[in-house]
């Protein structure tokens, strides 16, 4: 945890025991857990990673690796909220493809299915 943060401030309220530890979780869990707010903050990162990328030109935009990292990052969050790939299909790969170069797109489009 970092230094300064609430959630470290509040781990520090509990005395290091054993006793303490899933009462100290537990706590974590209570304000810092709640599903449908981790839900929201994970979707709003992803779409301002996308929107900003979109804008992004030239050497500000990220690569396509680091775009490819950054967006699993964010999808493995989601996914540990119950929102999974297939789930989310429909709003998900239009979003990631308005990201894309026209180049890319066209690799894509020409590139046969794998099944």
């Amino acid at each position: 945890m970092l230094p300064g943060t609430r959630a470290r401030e509040l781990m520090e309220s509990y005395p290091l025991t054993s006793d303490n530890y899933q009462k100290a979780v537990s706590a974590l869990k209570d304000r810092f857990g709640k599903k449908e707010l981790l839900t929201e903050i994970y979707v709003r990162e992803l779409l301002k990673l996308i929107v900003s990328n979109v804008q992004s030109h030239g050497k500000d935009r990220l690569s396509l690796s680091k775009l490819f990292e950054k967006i699993e990052s964010n999808l493995r969050s989601l996914e540990s909220m119950g929102i999974d790939q297939y789930n989310s299909a429909a709003w998900l790969y239009p979003m990631v493809e308005s990201c894309l170069s026209t180049d890319i797109l066209r690799g894509l489009a020409t590139k046969p299915s794998i099944q």
